[in-house]
């Protein structure tokens, strides 16, 4: 009984707090609603540059709105999500393009990490935002991620993730400790990967990288040498490719690995060696992975 009572007595959330939540999400998805709309339909034509930061207005709301919802919600309660999607597809793209011309690898890539950090000095333009929406957009429902693939997403990403081989050591800034980038630049690679992963559960995804020729630059990525303070990136290059290996294989993209690659993949696939991730071999995975593509 006593414990009855402390069950029953327990405090909980107060109603008023939760209305006020559900309040405060209905008025920022009309918000979300009715920027967007005034996106697409706008009076005067916009520049590049005012598209884009109409679209960063944007990011906050959507994330807000949509970053503890169902997936399946985003389409329900937003029915321009998939042009959403591919918008905000497209400003990744274009900032990744932006950063990574006539640079070298090393320049462009700290670049893009920096521009990626949290608490970003680029006024509002937030890539850590932007990374977080394309994040939650990647888990919604097939039309919306075949949206973001239209875009050129996974290719250019998967460009991208090839040239953080490439980032120099990480240092301390004015306002944060090394320790504490470090930390920042863990946290991008995980949702980075995260987003590829997502991605990469669609055969949109894989036929988008056998088209761009960039599903050989993965295969190039998981054998290549790579400084030691950047291997944490090979982690995200075996998990897309088992993820591809899952969901995204098919006679072509099969026949596109053997014309491509022949008898030097088999060699790759036959020799474990310390280049690859841990994982990549784990449990049936090296097995499963020659398996899939007849070796």
């Amino acid at each position: 009984m006593q414990f009855v009572r402390k069950l029953v007595g327990r405090p909980g959330r107060p109603v008023t707090s939760i209305h006020q939540s559900i309040e405060d999400e209905a008025l920022s998805l009309r918000h979300l609603r009715k920027l967007f709309m005034e996106f697409l339909h706008s009076p005067v034509p916009l520049t590049v540059r005012e598209q884009e930061s109409k679209l960063y207005m944007m990011l906050p709301l959507f994330c807000k709105v949509f970053g503890h919802a169902k997936p399946s919600s985003m389409t329900e309660k937003f029915g321009d999500v998939c042009q959403f999607a591919a918008h905000v597809s497209r400003l990744m793209v274009n900032e990744i393009r932006r950063r990574a011309a006539n640079q070298s690898n090393e320049t462009a890539s700290k670049m893009i990490i920096d521009f990626l950090m949290r608490d970003s000095a680029e006024d509002t333009v937030s890539g850590w935002n932007l990374l977080n929406t394309l994040n939650i957009l990647a888990s919604a429902d097939t039309p919306v991620v075949e949206c973001m693939v239209a875009a050129s997403l996974p290719s250019n990403m998967v460009k991208c993730l090839y040239l953080f081989y490439d980032l120099p050591p990480l240092e301390k800034t004015n306002e944060k400790s090394t320790e504490d980038v470090q930390d920042d630049a863990l946290t991008i690679q995980k949702l980075y990967t995260q987003v590829l992963v997502k991605l990469c559960n669609y055969f949109a995804t894989s036929r988008e990288l056998v088209h761009t020729d960039d599903l050989a630059l993965l295969f190039t990525a998981i054998s290549c040498k790579i400084p030691e303070h950047n291997v944490q990136w090979r982690s995200c290059v075996s998990e897309i490719l088992m993820t591809l290996t899952r969901h995204g294989l098919d006679r072509d993209v099969v026949h596109y690995i053997h014309s491509k690659f022949g008898s030097r993949l088999i060699v790759l696939l036959s020799t474990k060696t310390t280049l690859f991730n841990t994982s990549f071999h784990n449990l049936y995975c090296f097995d499963y992975f020659r398996n899939k593509l007849n070796f």
